[in-house]
């Protein structure tokens, strides 16, 4: 199996974007160390993880499920489009609008991961069926509460 680049990917953006907001938007050095921070670098590592694993199965030959890899991206998408259904729609009037892009983008991104027609639609309704999963653990770690 190849190493995938996703740890990286996605953990090193963030103290780049504090660092530019301090010397951009002269915000206070302490918010790269602010607790928030460090959650959110956290996440970043482990959102890297797995999702730099799932995009390693997912084409892998010798894995037998690629349709579960397939689908982690866009179980994650569809859960945070249940988020934005969750929200109070009247201080927030574009919560549908967006609750909806955030579902069509989490489909259309299985779409484009899967490979082959038959996997493709097993991935579909994989991401469907992990996105409560996917809305517990958001909720579990204080997101959209």
């Amino acid at each position: 199996m190849r190493r995938s680049p996703g740890l990286c990917c996605s953990s090193w953006p963030y103290p780049r974007n504090y660092a530019a907001a301090i010397a951009l938007l002269h915000d206070s050095p302490q918010n790269l160390w602010a607790p928030s921070s460090l959650i959110w670098m956290a996440f970043g590592v482990l959102a890297g993880s797995v999702f730099g694993a799932a995009g390693c199965l997912s084409h892998d030959p010798a894995w037998r499920w690629p349709a579960v890899a397939a689908a982690m991206p866009g179980a994650v998408l569809l859960a945070e489009a249940l988020l934005w259904w969750r929200a109070d729609h009247v201080q927030r009037p574009d919560a549908a609008a967006t609750a909806t892009i955030e579902a069509v983008l989490g489909i259309a991104l299985v779409m484009a991961a899967a490979r082959g027609t038959a996997v493709r639609m097993r991935a579909v309704v994989t991401s469907i069926l992990l996105a409560p999963l996917c809305l517990g653990l958001f909720l579990a770690a204080g997101f959209g509460g």
